[in-house]
């Protein structure tokens, strides 16, 4: 069975990482871990995640902003 993919973007590094582990350890999910969004559309498309777990405020660019980007842009 493959694994769900889960992209996780949050400017706070510490969080970020044990987030990551604790879902692939004890969730058993294929994590992408980002610090940015900068570039959402295209590591979107990327990597295909099935979900986004999103940090609503950062410096660069917020989680509301991610989702109207990418709802602006879809992705296949």
């Amino acid at each position: 069975m493959k694994k769900k993919k889960i992209m996780l973007i949050d400017d706070e590094v510490d969080f970020l990482r044990i987030l990551k582990l604790n879902l692939e350890d004890k969730g058993g999910y294929e994590v992408i871990a980002l610090s940015s969004a900068k570039n959402i559309v295209a590591e979107v498309d990327k990597y295909k995640p099935d979900c986004l777990l999103l940090d609503l405020l950062m410096p660069d660019i917020g989680g509301m902003d991610v989702c109207q980007i990418l709802n602006n842009d879809p992705v296949g």
